[in-house]
């Protein structure tokens, strides 16, 4: 038999054998490349090449991959869209509506971002709700106001003026809140409007308290304090003698100071006073601490002589006429009139 060419064909054989190799070779490394980058235009080069490549053996995977990047490109394209949309409506109901597909879609990437803008405007309407409360409070400003603001402080999300509104509840003072501590060492009267100092001329407010005695007044003495300066104001004056006994208190309740009346034309042992079992001194110690038990003096003259004036004694909240040149004690107010 004849075979001349066994060694060329032998040659040859190996030669592309060789060649195939280095193909091979060269397409790891090529299909590495492109892993590598992950990226579409990596896997689009390593396809792009095949058909003049004498090996490509990851045609079928590059393909899988590119289609995936595809599809996740066009994923990330929708999840922008959506996201540009929830961004452009800028509301609680916008970013809800983005989040509800996160489960569903391959790209979610603003996740967190739309939780926080979610929790952003529940902290902006809470905030503007909580004002919208604060301010009718205030407006209001009684004690049912304010306790209806702290009530559900809890349950809201803002409750800003939690301590400003029990610094106000903590300010109506006295029996039946009928008083309006301002923090200066004065008291307001809810049902009259008057400002009253806390305590008698010659003590001192420190404290939450009235310290030292109080100091002894004619009636002329004490029409000369009128005009004196104390919490910032200087328009303090003497009380006309309605407005003194307005402040008288029974703790018995008998009678209620404030249908407490006076007969000046009755015999001194006949003039109503507080009756049965009553503190003394006649007055609300909460608003007005370390009150001497006292005559405080008015304003008021006695319309039947001229040197006599009208005051009140805080021992048992006799309302009465007195010598102008007797020891007073005074208590200032301001407003009303």
């Amino acid at each position: 038999w004849i075979c001349d060419y066994e060694t060329d064909a032998r040659e040859a054989v190996e030669e592309q054998e060789e060649e195939l190799a280095a193909a091979e070779q060269e397409d790891e490394r090529l299909w590495t490349n492109a892993q590598e980058a992950g990226t579409q235009e990596a896997y689009e080069d390593y396809l792009a090449g095949c058909p003049e490549r004498l090996a490509c053996e990851h045609e079928a995977d590059a393909e899988q991959a590119l289609a995936r990047l595809q599809e996740r490109e066009e994923a990330r394209e929708e999840d922008e869209r959506l996201w540009s949309e929830a961004q452009d409506e800028e509301s609680i109901e916008g970013y809800e509506e983005y989040l509800a597909g996160c489960d569903d879609r391959q790209i979610c990437q603003y996740e967190s971002d739309a939780q926080a803008a979610i929790a952003e405007e529940e902290e902006e309407l809470a905030a503007a709700e909580d004002e919208r409360l604060w301010s009718e409070a205030q407006e209001a400003d009684s004690i049912e106001a304010y306790e209806e603001y702290l009530a559900d402080c809890e349950d809201r999300l803002i409750c800003e003026h939690e301590s400003a509104a029990q610094e106000e509840l903590d300010s109506f003072i006295g029996h039946g809140y009928r008083y309006r501590d301002n923090g200066d060492g004065t008291v307001t009267d809810r049902e009259t409007g008057l400002m009253w100092m806390r305590c008698s001329l010659g003590q001192t407010w420190r404290e939450g308290t009235c310290e030292e005695d109080a100091d002894r007044f004619d009636w002329n003495e004490a029409k000369d304090q009128e005009g004196h300066r104390f919490a910032g104001y200087d328009d303090w004056r003497l009380p006309e003698i309605e407005e003194l006994k307005g402040l008288v208190y029974c703790s018995s309740g008998e009678p209620s100071y404030r249908d407490l009346s006076h007969r000046l034309d009755a015999d001194w042992e006949d003039r109503e006073r507080c009756e049965g079992d009553y503190d003394s001194p006649t007055i609300d110690e909460i608003a007005f601490p370390n009150t001497p038990a006292s005559l405080f003096c008015s304003a008021s003259p006695y319309a039947g002589h001229s040197d006599y004036a009208r005051g009140v004694f805080f021992r048992n909240g006799l309302d009465s006429w007195y010598r102008k040149s007797n020891n007073f004690r005074v208590r200032l107010v301001r407003g009303g009139q």
